[in-house]
Order: structure tokens, then C-alpha cells, then sequence
């Protein structure tokens, strides 16, 4: 999904949050890990839960975002959902995103 990334770009929170709450269903690591994100900066008590959620969708994702874990290259034309690849292809989204708000920010 697309929209998400470029609500998180524009800084639009409000229409992120009304997109998740379209996809409240979709236990996948990216809408999980974007909705823990969300919680997280406007400090939703249920942030924490939220998080344990997304950990669950895909366990790998926190190794690779700090940094204790390198991720693998992709192989072939598939993710596992929960798997590794999926992980690797998520922290790389998540960095770009990052960097591009902290060179907005800095710029």
C-alpha cells in the first residue's frame, strides 16, 4: 500500500490514521508496524500492545531496524509473510523514510 509512506512523508497523521482504521483487519507487519509507529508518537496507552502486535505479524523487523542484524538480499519474486524477506524489505522502507524526514527537518 502505497499511502501509507506518503502520509508518513507529508507528516499527515490524521489521514494515516484514518487509513488504518479502514485496514484495522490487515494483521500484516506493515500495517502493524506503521500502526505501533502512530501510536508510539502521539502516546496512545496502547501503544505497548500495539507494538507486541506488530512484533507478532514479524518478529525480525526490530533486529534489522537497530541495526543487530544485517538484512538478506531478496530472493526471487516472493516475500514470506512474517519471514525475513519480508522484514528486510519493511526496515529498508522504514529507513528511507527516516532519512527523508530528517533531511526535511534538518534542510
Amino acid at each position: 500500500m502505497f499511502w501509507r509512506p506518503a502520509f508518513l512523508e507529508r507528516g499527515d497523521v490524521p489521514a494515516l490514521k484514518a487509513l488504518l482504521s479502514q485496514h484495522d483487519e490487515d494483521c500484516t507487519a506493515q500495517w502493524r508496524y506503521t500502526q505501533a509507529l502512530v501510536a508510539f508518537r502521539e502516546g496512545d496507552p496502547a501503544a505497548d500492545k500495539i507494538a507486541e502486535q506488530a512484533w507478532c505479524a514479524n518478529n525480525h523487523v526490530p533486529a534489522l531496524l537497530s541495526g543487530t542484524r544485517k538484512a538478506l538480499p531478496p530472493v526471487g519474486d516472493y516475500i514470506t509473510i512474517g519471514g525475513e524477506d519480508e522484514a528486510a524489505i519493511m526496515s529498508r522502507k522504514m529507513v528511507r523514510l527516516g532519512r527523508a524526514r530528517r533531511e526535511r527537518s534538518s534542510g
